[in-house]
């Protein structure tokens, strides 16, 4: 799952986290929204991560093993 949240996390935290800080920033104080935007997106980048690895990550790697080069051992 690592490579999945790595590759997601960055235009998660970006957008969704910054646009829910801003949102709440206007009706919370500072630390409640950061916090609170804080937890929200790293609940959500494991959880889109999750989906990624789920849907993209592993049924591309076992395509790539059905398609890929067959290498015969070594004599």
């Amino acid at each position: 799952m690592s490579f999945a949240l790595y590759l997601t996390h960055f235009p998660i935290l970006v957008t969704a986290v910054c646009a829910l800080f801003l949102t709440l920033a206007g009706s919370l104080p500072y630390g409640a929204a950061a916090s609170l935007s804080t937890v929200t997106g790293l609940a959500l980048c494991f959880a889109v991560a999750a989906l990624f690895e789920r849907h993209i990550d592993r049924p591309s790697m076992a395509l790539a093993r059905m398609i890929g080069p067959r290498r015969e051992p070594a004599a």
